[in-house]
């Protein structure tokens, strides 16, 4: 106790002090008011008026009480938590908004202005854009974020391993992390600029060796075609735009993807090497608990795999992708093999009959996102872009990704249908 007194006696001098070298007033009840110990650290500094209160002369300094933490009001006239009609006041607000910061020239603390012709102009601070950086549901051992932000803002980056905390051990001014090898940490991130108030980046990763493998697998995470939770289907094709090496008009027609999965491998759309598809839904895919949507393809086993980049839309304009993750190393024949522990983030990670989920929330910091352009309430579009095998397409980390390479007739991605878990109302 005797501690805290001892702080706050060193404040209320420091305040004085510099309430006395502002020179404020202009004689008239010029009083000190040192507020009650009941509200530590509420200090008024009035130029008349009563307790709680500053008085029309220029200048009053008012410090609240701690049930306002941080609540700072530099007001030259009005009530307590406003700022009156003299020019030059500032106002801090509560903790309850960190780091917002309000500068009015008269008028009330809720952004008002005042009725003074000479008054200054208001101006609330901005929030800074929010860094955006490689988000999935499980990360592979070692790796290394990456943190960008509009306009190229200074960005700071931090972590913890409590990951119920709400801020990192210790904030680093730069733009990548490198993951540990193993455990779960929470990973911070803010622009740090004085124009802005930052808001944080959080995401709490998992760091594992490998990714989930395939359906038996404990960790991994498919969807079944006859899972209770799926409450909807794409309902139209937007656009197909066929890729290289599909020839067979049996597996061009679009409709084949709308409606239910069938596990089958002959009533799929095959996109070719590069090609595209963007399916339509109604009512909205909405970002709820957990997954949201599954892609289905028509791998006939569980090590065939051909791979597809995801992305969403609410306009048909402005897409998001989602995240990727690919570790292994060596080109796939063309009915070649490889194990699905390797990737993560990709269609196609499933045999047929089984969905790769997508959850809109790993989305939540993409710039489109951030702006409105994109409404992850509300996604009426899933595009589905084939991944050329040969490595020359890149996972979010700048791996490449390696697919049955080259192609048949009936090459790329065979979508089988898009399954929606969380539709909007």
């Amino acid at each position: 106790m005797m501690t805290i007194e001892k702080h706050w006696s060193g404040m209320r001098t420091a305040l004085l002090a510099a309430a006395l070298a502002l020179g404020c007033g202009d004689g008239a009840g010029n009083e000190t008011t040192v507020a009650a110990a009941g509200s530590a650290g509420g200090l008024l500094r009035a130029g008349g008026g009563a307790s709680g209160t500053a008085g029309s002369d220029a200048g009053g300094l008012a410090v609240p009480d701690a049930g306002s933490a941080g609540e700072l009001l530099r007001a030259g006239g009005g009530a307590s938590g406003t700022a009156g009609s003299d020019a030059g006041g500032l106002a801090v607000p509560d903790a309850g908004s960190a780091g917002e910061l309000l500068r009015a020239s008269g008028g009330a603390s809720d952004g008002t202005h005042g009725d003074d012709a000479g008054s200054g102009q208001e101006t609330r601070l901005p929030a800074c854009d929010i860094p955006d950086s490689q988000l999935l549901p499980t990360i592979h051992s070692e790796a290394t974020l990456l943190f960008s932000v509009a306009g190229g803002m200074p960005i700071e980056v931090g972590t913890t391993n409590d990951v119920n905390a709400s801020s990192p051990d210790k904030w680093l001014d730069q733009t990548s992390l490198t993951l540990p090898s193993s455990g779960t940490i929470e990973v911070f991130a803010r622009v740090a600029h004085t124009s802005c108030r930052p808001v944080l980046f959080e995401q709490v990763y998992s760091i594992e060796a490998a990714y989930p493998g395939p359906v038996g697998d404990p960790a991994s995470t498919p969807i079944a075609l006859d899972d209770p939770s799926i409450v909807g289907w794409a309902v139209g094709c937007e656009s197909l735009e066929l890729g290289e090496n599909s020839t067979d008009p049996d597996f061009q027609d679009p409709s084949l993807a709308l409606g239910p999965a069938r596990r089958s491998s002959y009533d799929v759309v095959s996109m070719g090497d590069g090609g595209s598809i963007t399916l339509r839904f109604d009512p909205p895919i909405t970002d709820g608990p957990g997954w949201d949507f599954a892609v289905f393809e028509n791998g006939f086993s569980s090590t065939f795999l051909e791979l597809g980049y995801v992305e969403v839309s609410s306009d048909g304009i402005n897409f998001a992708r989602f995240d990727s993750a690919y570790l292994g190393t060596e080109p796939v024949a063309q009915y070649g093999n490889q194990s699905a522990t390797l990737f993560d983030g990709l269609a196609g990670k499933y045999a047929q009959g089984y969905g790769t989920p997508f959850d809109l929330w790993l989305l939540r910091y993409r710039p489109k996102v951030q702006s409105g352009d994109i409404d992850l309430a509300h996604i009426t579009r899933v595009r589905i872009v084939d991944i050329i095998g040969d490595g020359s397409a890149e996972d979010s980390f700048g791996n490449p990704i390696y697919d049955p390479y080259p192609g048949a007739e009936t090459a790329g991605f065979d979508l089988d249908a898009v399954a929606v878990i969380h539709a909007a109302d």
